[in-house]
């Protein structure tokens, strides 16, 4: 399934084969009430179900989970070591960026109505994108075998560098789902550059990660004139989705 194509009848029944493969049920209670709710609703309930105004997910909204527009974690909290991992081998991560920035139709192009941006995927929904991981192989192997939180196999979970150029301004906008949490490991940002989630803008800082909820109301704001802002972007599972959540999520969607 891609995204953007979401039949809720047959998540719902795809849930339950799942259900009876595994003997889960007791562990999906909750992912197996929400989806029976939106089946029963005709789907009306997923774009309306969060309290939160400036929260909007286009796909699929899990109720039962804590969720906020920023995210600034403790040392001990459940993502931090993925995080380190990722601050801790910056430089090694933006060799790979070099190489692909000389792999040319490696990367996605976006434009907007003020400036563009482009995309090197190396998971694009889900699926791994094998020729750019080539170019890549020092953060693919990140990803692969040291990053447990990675939405690796599920269609919202994607890997990529993120380039914007000077002058660039990217719409408002929600993403698919509150289950992921984004991350953004800086490779190299002017200061003129920020993102707003919800109410509230931060600045990238070289070196450093940021990390939000996507299905937040979010926009970009370029406003250097000569310097582009780059970027890991990694998806990350929600810290609250126990092992089998994931599986089943991944089994569905």
């Amino acid at each position: 399934m891609r995204c953007g194509a979401i039949d809720y009848q047959l998540l719902h029944l795809k849930l339950q084969q799942f259900i009876k493969l595994t003997n889960s049920q007791e562990h999906l209670t909750n992912l197996y009430q929400v989806l029976d709710n939106i089946v029963k609703n005709d789907g009306i309930t997923v774009k309306n179900a969060s309290p939160c105004t400036l929260q909007c997910p286009t796909s699929l909204y899990l109720p039962y989970i804590l969720t906020q527009p920023w995210y600034t974690l403790a040392t001990n909290h459940p993502l931090m070591q993925d995080i380190q991992i990722l601050q801790e081998n910056l430089y090694l991560i933006r060799d790979d960026y070099y190489a692909a920035q000389t792999f040319s139709k490696g990367w996605c192009h976006n434009q907007e109505k003020e400036g563009s941006w482009t995309l090197f995927y190396l998971y694009n929904q889900g699926h791994k994108v094998v020729e750019n991981c080539q170019i890549c192989p020092q953060t693919t192997h990140l990803i692969d075998h040291q990053l447990r939180h990675f939405m690796r196999g599920n269609v919202f979970g994607n890997a990529c560098f993120s380039k914007i150029i000077p002058s660039t301004k990217i719409a408002p906008h929600y993403g698919p789902c509150n289950y992921r949490i984004r991350c953004h490991l800086t490779l190299h940002t002017p200061s003129q550059c920020s993102l707003k989630v919800g109410n509230e803008t931060r600045q990238w800082v070289d070196g450093q990660c940021l990390l939000f909820d996507d299905s937040y109301l979010h926009s970009v704001q370029h406003d250097s004139n000569d310097q582009d802002r780059v970027i890991l972007l990694i998806d990350l599972w929600h810290y609250q989705l126990s092992p089998v959540e994931r599986q089943a999520l991944n089994f569905i969607i």
